[in-house]
């Protein structure tokens, strides 16, 4: 029990000696509930934040993986845009050189 809650409480609000011991146990008490739940709650709001830390790792890995795969999309794509263009082209000037040869 705090000793200085106790006098004040005794002196200045004029109670008994019991009752001013229960008041002070009374107060004691839930300030220590108070640090208690405040100490959970630190751990906890840690505990948040290593936890988005690893889910954040996981999505940039995550993206990294991605981006590989879509620039491997990409060249696919360009090669296959590249192929039609091509023998588009081709077909063009074999139609273009049969109408004109004699």
């Amino acid at each position: 029990m705090n000793s200085k809650l106790y006098d004040s409480l005794k002196s200045e609000l004029g109670l008994a000696d019991d009752q001013a011991k229960r008041l002070a146990n009374a107060i004691e008490e839930v300030v220590n509930e108070k640090i208690n739940f405040s100490r959970l709650e630190d751990y906890a709001a840690k505990h948040d934040l290593t936890v988005t830390r690893q889910h954040l790792v996981a999505t940039k890995r995550d993206i990294a993986m991605m981006g590989s795969s879509i620039r491997v999309t990409i060249y696919i794509v360009a090669l296959i845009q590249f192929l039609a263009t091509t023998s588009t082209l081709a077909i063009i000037i074999s139609l273009l050189l049969r109408h004109f040869r004699p």
